[in-house]
């Protein structure tokens, strides 16, 4: 069998001339001697596979393999992609401004976040102080019953 793998780009080509000046930046919106543009911030990511390959069945015995050709295949893609707004650019007369969206959600999840983190490592520390205390504590046992065991031995040999 003589096939070749051949590679289907449309998806990813359409995604490249997607990309540019538009994807971050609006269609400008005049009303009232205001232009507004809006911004976005966009992350696009994308992967393509491919193979083909020619050979016998794994594990065949000797035999086998020279009447199992084999064949092969293979191919794949994916895409994605986000959109965020970030915000706006503002033109009257003499003026241009850039003025941001505030998220409202990232400030009290940032806080949950740091609350987490906080609370994490504490109770990592506190762990780590308490196998100290134990191992100290199992250290201090053993050398009293080495005393009090050496005690009862040299208590015997005088007898």
């Amino acid at each position: 069998m003589d096939t070749q793998a051949t590679q289907n780009t449309e998806a990813i080509q359409k995604l490249l001339q997607a990309l540019g000046a538009t994807a971050v930046f609006g269609a400008p919106i005049t009303q009232n001697g205001t232009t507004v543009i809006p911004v976005a911030h966009v992350t696009v990511g994308f992967g393509y596979g491919g193979g083909y390959g020619r050979g016998g069945e794994i594990g065949a015995t000797a035999p086998d393999a020279a009447n199992n050709s084999g064949e092969g295949g293979g191919s794949g893609g994916g895409a994605g992609g986000r959109s965020t707004p970030c915000g706006f650019i503002r033109i009257t007369g003499d003026d241009v401004r850039y003025e941001p969206i505030a998220d409202e959600t990232r400030i009290p999840l940032a806080g949950i976040a740091m609350v987490a983190w906080i609370v994490f490592w504490i109770m990592a520390t506190i762990r780590v102080i308490a196998k100290g205390v134990a191992k100290t504590q199992q250290m201090k046992w053993k050398l009293a019953q080495a005393e009090v065991d050496h005690a009862q031995h040299s208590g015997e040999k005088t007898k």
